[in-house]
C-alpha cells in the first residue's frame, strides 16, 4: 500500500465565515460512501482517527491510500455539517503552473482539490505567487492574497497552501520603494488578527501613503498582532514624502495599535524590521506639537482595555523628529524592547521619545537600545489597580535619560538601570538603581527647559558609575537638584561613583558641579547622599546648598579649586553639609563658603580631617551664625598649633606632638582668618630639669610640666601664656 498527501499539505479547515475551524470534525470514508476509510499523519501510514479532530488552529496533517477516491464530511466539532465532498485523492499528477494571481482568477473549471502553482502575483519571480488548491463548492469572499475567486463564477474559490504566516506579496504589496503598499498593509494586518496569523514583510522597500496615512490594527479579546521580517537592513517600511498634508499627531504614526473596550488582547509582537520615517517630516507643521506623539509605533489601550505582552526586538528607527516606539496609554501587563536602534534624530525642536512609555506597563524592559531621548511620562498619578511598574533599562545608549514615575506615589515607578549610557539623565517621581553605567547630568540640555532630579523615593541609589557633568559655553550646567517639590521626599544615594566634567571640561570652566536654586523648608525629608565618592580635580566648586537641601559626602575624596560647597539659609529655607571622614588631600580652594544672614544652615564635619583644609568664607551674614549652625565632631589634625580659622568648640590635634608638649587645641572664637585656639590636651606630662623646660607659645595655657630642679621627685608647673607658675600663682 502506497500513501500520498491529500491535495494541500498540513491542510488547515475553516468554517463557512473562513474562520479557522478549531476543534472540527473531518470524517473519511470511501467514495460516494459512508464505510470508513482510515487516513494516515505521516507517509509511514500511522492511521488517524476517524473522524479527524483539528487543532486549535483548524490544522490537521493528513495522508491518503493512493489507491482509493475518499469522501470527506467536515462538521464542527458539535458535529453540525459544514460540508461533504466526494472524488478526493492523493493523485496530484494533474497539477500546472500560472504566471500571475491574474491568470489564476481566469482559470475555470478545476476539479476539487486540484493544486496549481502560481509563479508570482504582478509578475513571475515577484515572491507574491504560491500553491493554492481549489474548493470547488466555496463561496467565502475573495480577499486578494489567501482565497481567490474565479472571474464569472459565483462558486468554487482558489485557496492558499501553508497560510501559518501571510507575506503581503502575497496580498500584492511591491516593495519597490516606489508603490504605495498602504492599503495592502491594511488587509493584510486586519486579515491576520483576524485569523491569528503572522504578517511577514519579506526584503523590499515598502511605501506608506499617501492612500492610508498610517497601519491600524485593533485587537479584540485575546486576539494578537505579529509582524516580522528578514533583518532591518532589508526588510525596510518607509512613510512617503506625499503622504498627506498637516494631518496632526495621530495620523502621522506609521503602526498604530488599539485595544478598547473590556478586551484582553493577548500580545504584540515587531521585529526584524526598519521603519523609515523621514520622508513625511518636510516641511514639519507649525506649530511643531501637532508632531508629539507622531511615533513611528504607538500602542494605545483605551477603557478598561488590557495589553497582556508587547515585545519590540531588532528595529530600525529612522525619523528627523526622533518619535519613535510609544506605550501610550492603559494597562500593559509586560513590554519587552530589545536590540531597537533609532537614528537620524536632527530634529531642533523640543526632544521626542525614542523610546516612550506613558501607559502602566507592570514589567518594562528595555535591552541593547539606542537613539536619542528614552522617556517615561506616565499619563495617570498613580499606577492603575495599584500595580507598580518595574522598568529595567539594560546596555543602552541614549543622549537623554528622561525616566519620570507617578506623580501622586513615587513608589509607583521602580526603575533600574544597569550599564547604560546617557549624555543627559532626570531622574523623579520614582525609586531608582542605577549601577556600572556612565550619566551626564546638567541644568539644561536640549532645549530651555530645566533637567531636575527631584521626589525620588526612599531606597533611590547610583553606584559603581560614572557621572559627567555637562559644560556650557565655558561654565557647567549642575546637577540640578529640586527641594522645592511638594508630597513627596527625595532620597537619593550616590555610592561608589565618580563625578566629572564632560569631555569639554577644562580648568578653565566655572560653576558649581551639584546645585539648585530651589528652596527647601525642611517640610518633606531631603537629603543626597555621596559615599565613597570621587570629585573632577578641575571643578572650581561641588555643591551649592544655599537655602536648597541636606548633602552628606561620607568617605569621599573632596577637590575644589575655589571652593567645594556654599552652605545658607534664608529663613525659612536652608542648606545643610555633612563630612564625614573625607580625604581633602587633594581640596586646593575653601572647604566652604556660607551664606548666614541666620542660623538655619547646617555645616557638620565627623571623623578626623586635616586643619590646613579647614578654609572658610563668610559672604554674607555672620560668622557667629555660621557657628550656631555648625557641629564639628571628631577632629582636625596637623603638625604644628592652629593660628588660623575656627569655630568655638573645634579641636585640632597634633598626632606627632613632642612628649610633654601640647597636642590638643580648641578655638575659643569664631573667625575665618584668625581664631583664638587655646591648648585643651597634651602628649603626657614631661619630668626633668628647669633647664629643660618646653618652649611654648601664649595659646599653649595649661601645659603641665614636672620640674626635679625644683623638687627632686619632681614638682608641678604650669605655663599661664606667658610664664611658668605653681600651685599658689607664683612665678617659679
Amino acid at each position: 500500500m502506497a500513501y500520498s498527501l491529500s491535495p494541500w499539505p498540513r491542510v488547515r479547515f475553516e468554517d463557512e465565515n473562513g474562520n479557522p475551524l478549531a476543534g472540527g470534525k473531518l470524517y473519511t470514508s470511501l467514495n460516494n460512501t459512508d464505510d470508513p476509510k482510515a487516513t494516515y499523519s505521516d507517509a509511514d501510514g500511522t492511521p488517524n482517527t476517524n473522524p479527524v479532530i483539528l487543532d486549535a488552529e483548524g490544522y490537521a496533517d493528513i495522508w491518503l491510500d493512493s489507491d482509493y477516491p475518499y469522501r470527506f464530511k467536515l462538521t464542527a466539532a458539535d458535529d453540525t455539517l459544514i460540508w461533504q465532498r466526494d472524488d478526493v485523492t492523493g493523485n496530484n499528477a494533474g497539477n500546472q503552473a500560472v504566471r500571475t494571481i491574474a491568470d489564476l482568477r481566469n482559470l475555470g473549471g478545476a476539479a476539487y482539490g486540484q493544486l496549481v502553482t502560481v509563479l508570482g502575483y504582478w509578475t513571475a519571480g515577484d515572491n507574491g505567487g504560491g500553491d493554492f488548491w481549489f474548493d470547488s463548492v466555496s463561496t467565502a469572499a475573495d480577499n486578494g492574497g489567501t482565497i481567490i475567486q474565479v472571474t464569472g463564477v459565483p462558486s468554487g474559490r482558489w485557496k492558499r497552501v501553508n497560510t501559518s504566516a501571510i507575506n503581503v506579496r502575497w496580498f500584492g504589496a511591491k516593495g519597490d520603494n516606489t508603490t504605495d503598499d498602504s492599503l495592502i498593509f491594511q488587509d493584510v494586518v486586519a486579515y491576520c488578527v483576524t485569523n491569528g496569523l503572522a504578517v511577514y514583510v519579506p526584503a523590499g522597500e515598502f511605501v506608506m501613503g499617501p492612500l492610508s496615512p498610517h497601519i491600524t490594527a485593533t485587537l479584540g479579546n485575546g486576539q494578537s498582532i505579529v509582524m516580522y521580517g528578514d533583518g532591518p537592513d532589508v526588510s525596510i517600511i518607509r512613510e512617503s514624502a506625499n503622504k498627506g498634508g498637516d494631518t496632526g499627531a495621530t495620523a502621522c504614526k506609521m503602526l498604530y495599535i488599539t485595544a478598547t473596550g473590556t478586551n484582553v488582547a493577548e500580545s504584540v509582537t515587531v521585529r526584524d524590521l526598519t521603519f523609515d520615517k523621514n520622508g513625511a517630516n518636510t516641511p514639519l507643521p507649525s506649530p511643531d506639537t501637532k508632531y508629539e506623539q507622531a511615533h513611528t509605533i504607538a500602542i494605545n489601550i483605551k477603557n478598561t482595555a488590557v495589553l497582556r505582552n508587547a515585545w519590540f526586538e531588532n528595529l530600525v528607527m529612522l525619523d528627523r523628529i526622533g518619535g519613535h516606539i510609544v506605550l501610550a496609554e492603559g494597562r500593559i501587563n509586560s513590554a519587552v524592547i530589545i536590540g531597537c536602534h533609532a537614528r537620524n534624530a536632527n530634529y531642533t525642536g523640543s526632544p521626542r521619545g525614542d523610546i516612550e512609555f506613558q501607559a502602566c506597563v507592570q514589567n518594562l524592559s528595555i535591552d541593547g537600545c539606542t537613539g536619542h531621548f528614552l522617556q517615561s511620562e506616565p499619563n495617570v498619578s498613580s499606577p492603575l489597580d495599584g500595580i507598580p511598574t518595574l522598568a529595567t533599562i539594560t546596555a543602552c545608549r541614549f543622549d537623554i535619560l528622561d525616566i519620570g514615575g507617578f506623580s501622586a506615589d513615587n513608589t509607583g515607578m521602580r526603575v533600574n538601570a544597569i550599564s547604560t549610557y546617557a549624555l543627559n539623565t532626570v531622574f523623579y517621581d520614582a525609586l531608582v538603581t542605577c549601577r556600572n553605567s556612565t550619566i551626564g547630568v546638567a541644568n539644561t540640555y536640549a532645549g530651555p527647559s530645566s533637567r531636575r532630579w527631584f521626589r525620588l523615593a526612599q531606597g533611590s541609589s547610583i553606584s559603581d558609575s560614572l557621572i559627567r557633568v555637562r559644560v556650557d559655553a565655558g561654565a557647567l550646567s549642575p546637577w540640578y537638584f529640586d527641594g522645592s517639590k511638594t508630597t513627596f521626599g527625595m532620597y537619593l544615594n550616590v555610592v561608589n561613583c565618580r563625578i566629572e566634567g564632560d569631555d569639554d571640561m577644562t580648568a578653565s570652566v566655572t560653576g558649581y558641579a551639584i546645585q539648585s536654586q530651589a528652596v527647601y523648608s525642611g517640610a518633606l525629608p531631603f537629603r543626597v547622599s555621596f559615599t565613597n565618592c570621587e570629585f573632577d580635580s578641575r571643578f572650581d566648586s561641588v555643591i551649592d546648598a544655599h537655602r536648597n537641601g541636606i548633602y552628606e559626602f561620607i568617605g569621599c575624596k573632596l577637590t575644589a579649586a575655589v571652593n567645594f560647597a556654599r552652605i545658607g539659609s534664608d529663613a525659612p529655607n536652608y542648606g545643610k553639609v555633612t563630612f564625614d571622614n573625607c580625604d581633602m588631600s587633594g581640596l586646593v580652594g575653601r572647604l566652604a563658603d556660607f551664606e548666614a544672614p541666620d542660623t538655619l544652615l547646617g555645616f557638620v564635619v565627623n571623623g578626623n580631617h586635616p586643619y590646613s583644609k579647614f578654609s572658610i568664607a563668610v559672604n554674607s551674614g555672620t560668622i557667629a551664625n555660621v557657628a550656631s549652625g555648625s557641629d564639628l565632631n571628631g577632629r582636625w589634625y596637623a603638625a604644628a598649633a592652629p593660628s588660623a580659622a575656627g569655630l568655638v568648640g573645634m579641636r585640632v590635634y597634633l598626632p606627632e606632638a613632642a612628649y610633654g608638649t601640647p597636642s590638643e587645641y580648641t578655638a575659643t572664637t569664631n573667625s575665618s582668618s584668625a581664631s583664638t585656639w587655646r591648648q585643651s590636651g597634651q602628649a603626657g606630662v614631661s619630668k626633668n630639669t628647669t633647664a629643660n623646660r618646653p618652649t611654648l607659645a601664649a595659646t599653649d595655657i595649661g601645659v603641665v610640666y614636672m620640674d626635679t630642679t625644683l623638687d627632686a621627685d619632681g614638682k608641678p608647673i604650669w605655663y599661664n601664656g606667658t610664664a611658668w607658675v605653681d600651685a599658689t600663682g607664683a612665678v617659679v
